[in-house]
């Protein structure tokens, strides 16, 4: 799933901790299906966590190098 809003807002922007919550809470504004596995909310939640979490890894892999 591509999220353009995002990948605006991280496109010269300084990368920080902040930068990386907001994109992920930025991915909350998805509508998502619900289905008898899961709901939406979770769906959402999951969303800005492993958005952050990407934000973050990718981040530190950049540093090192």
């Amino acid at each position: 799933m591509r999220v353009r809003d995002v990948e605006k807002m991280l496109i010269g922007a300084t990368a920080s901790s902040r930068l990386f919550s907001d994109a992920g809470e930025a991915c909350r504004k998805l509508d998502f299906m619900e289905d008898v596995h899961v709901t939406a909310a979770y769906r959402r939640q999951l969303a800005a966590v492993l958005t952050r979490r990407a934000l973050e890894k990718a981040h530190e892999r950049v540093a090192r190098n």
